[in-house]
């Protein structure tokens, strides 16, 4: 059974508003984690605050065995053996990120198995992966039914936290078994090295670089042809007592901590990193080399970020129940009797104008009351071939109405030849009718121009991008406001929501796209790239 079946109005609230702070100073422990630990013990007291933080009453780990034949138990909080020793790839047989099983329900897998025979009500299984490949999995229990939609939404949060321990935990196991020489050994687990989310460096007895991963070359700006072979004084620019590392490695300590240093990547820009140096040994336990794991600190930033905003739409979907239930039904009558009784009044009536108040007041509550549904509920896609150019086209036509009214002249910089995405018509008039609106909304006074540019762009990415800019002439936007645009609830407009932009984000995100927001001395340029979609794309 998938989540995305589960009847949300079932679920009981299993975590109190007062706990909130408690639960996110955990998150930040959990995001705080290094290796100064043994593995096994990290993952222990990993999996304690994982439990308080998910809400669950059970938690195991397994990871995937070499011959990707199935998954062996690495570690586990449970009761009476809740979790068998290994498990096969049957798991897997499940579509999205999560997987539910309740009590009463037929028993498909091992795991759900075990979870009926020691009486769970609920058990959930998520992937742990890294690219395309599986890592392991987590299975989560709970001997009572809480609220399952906020649980799984915070069991893929720790998924995703343990997905990089564990590719660690696979690191540090490959250096302590070792057989072969240092080249041969590290391409057994070329893949590993290459998937990891921190960059691995490693370099031999003379301390020259041997080899980097992807991430590597992402972090530092260098390309591994550029550096192979160079000291590694001449790559981690910066890293204070980096030589003395080097030392304690080369004697031999197993693990040696550097902690937090900054680095400066090759454009000159610094940055804040966690290292880490390890000896590698051969079957003789003589020394080869030295790996060289780097993380960097703001992607521990930006995960707190991801929690909060996990957090806050679990909130925000349990006030979009009440509003859908008990605010939006009663909002829509007293609107349409507010508009009864203007039909019923002379516009030179006294209790005219109060009635056109009110009426203005039952609309705004209507606009927040959608805003909120909108932003909390989840969406899916209707996937199809999109030509940007005559989606905004058809927009436009729509809107010059409104321009005339405004004083506001439009100026489309379209290609001749059509740009297609993949996407969804729906999503993409949402998203560029918040845009152009902003865009509108700023320019209401005084007038001006607003520009659509839509354009091929291969140098943003790997990929091909098209890429759509929104530029307007108005006031532009401080400083202040630039940081909290996207963000829910926040907005200069006196009548505004503050939804409108924390909901485009959110569309954009889930077609594949990213967006940005620009200021300048006359004017603000919101910037969307998606995908190109080509018609050998799969």
């Amino acid at each position: 059974m998938e989540y995305s079946s589960i009847d949300q109005e079932e679920t009981k609230k299993r975590v109190s508003c007062k706990d909130e702070d408690k639960l996110l100073g955990d998150i930040t422990e959990l995001l705080s984690f290094h290796s100064e630990k043994d593995i096994q013990a990290m993952l222990k007291e990993f999996l304690q605050k994982a439990k308080r933080f998910a809400g669950v009453d059970l938690l195991c780990i397994y990871h995937a065995r070499a011959n990707n034949l199935g998954f062996t138990k690495l570690a586990a909080i449970e009761k009476e053996k809740a979790f068998p020793k290994s498990v096969n790839l049957e798991e897997l047989n499940f579509q999205g990120r999560i997987c539910l099983w309740r009590q009463g329900e037929l028993p498909f897998t091992r795991l759900q198995n075990y979870a009926q025979e020691t009486g769970m009500e609920y058990l959930l299984i998520s992937r742990l992966t890294e690219g395309e490949g599986v890592l392991g999995l987590i299975s989560a229990g709970g001997f009572k039914t809480g609220n399952l939609p906020l649980i799984s939404k915070r069991l893929e949060v720790v998924s995703g936290l343990l997905a990089s321990l564990l590719q660690r935990y696979i690191l540090e196991m490959y250096l302590k078994n070792q057989n072969e020489n240092l080249k041969n050994s590290l391409r057994k687990y070329d893949q590993v090295i290459q998937n990891t989310k921190d960059a691995v460096i490693i370099v031999d007895r003379n301390l020259k670089v041997m080899e980097i991963n992807q991430t590597a070359e992402n972090i530092l700006g260098y390309t591994f042809k550029e550096i192979e072979k160079s000291p590694i004084s001449d790559v981690l620019i910066g890293a204070d007592g980096l030589m003395e590392a080097m030392e304690i490695a080369l004697a031999g300590i197993e693990t040696h901590e550097m902690g937090i240093v900054s680095l400066h990547r090759r454009d000159g820009q610094a940055f804040s990193a966690h290292i880490r140096a390890m000896p590698i040994n051969n079957e003789k336990n003589k020394l080869q080399g030295i790996l060289i794991l780097i993380s960097d600190e703001n992607e521990n930033e930006q995960n707190r970020i991801k929690v909060q905003h996990l957090e806050q739409r679990a909130a925000l979907g349990s006030l979009a129940s009440i509003f859908s239930h008990e605010v939006k039904n009663p909002i829509n009558n007293i609107w349409l009797g507010v508009q009864l009784m203007q039909s019923w009044t002379e516009e030179d009536d006294r209790n005219y104008e109060p009635l056109n108040r009110m009426a203005g007041d039952c609309s705004r509550l209507k606009e927040l009351t959608e805003s909120i549904l909108s932003y909390s509920r989840p969406v899916e896609p209707n996937w199809k071939p999109i030509n940007m150019v005559n989606q905004l086209s058809t927009m436009l036509d729509r809107w010059r109405p409104r321009f005339e009214r405004l004083h506001i002249e439009s100026n489309p910089l379209f290609p001749d030849k059509p740009l297609t995405i993949k996407g969804d018509t729906r999503m993409l008039d949402q998203i560029f009718t918040n845009l152009i609106n902003n865009a509108a909304d700023a320019m209401e006074k005084t007038g001006g121009t607003l520009t659509i540019k839509i354009r091929r762009d291969d140098e943003y990415s790997e990929k091909p991008q098209v890429e759509i800019a929104v530029a307007d002439t108005g006031p532009g936007m401080s400083d202040e406001w630039m940081d909290k645009v996207f963000q829910p609830f926040k907005t200069t407009k006196a009548k505004g929501t503050g939804l409108g932009l924390a909901i485009t984000k959110n569309l954009v995100t889930i077609l594949h796209g990213t967006i940005q927001v620009e200021s300048f001395n006359v004017g603000c340029v919101f910037t969307v790239r998606f995908p190109l979609f080509m018609e050998s794309n799969p």
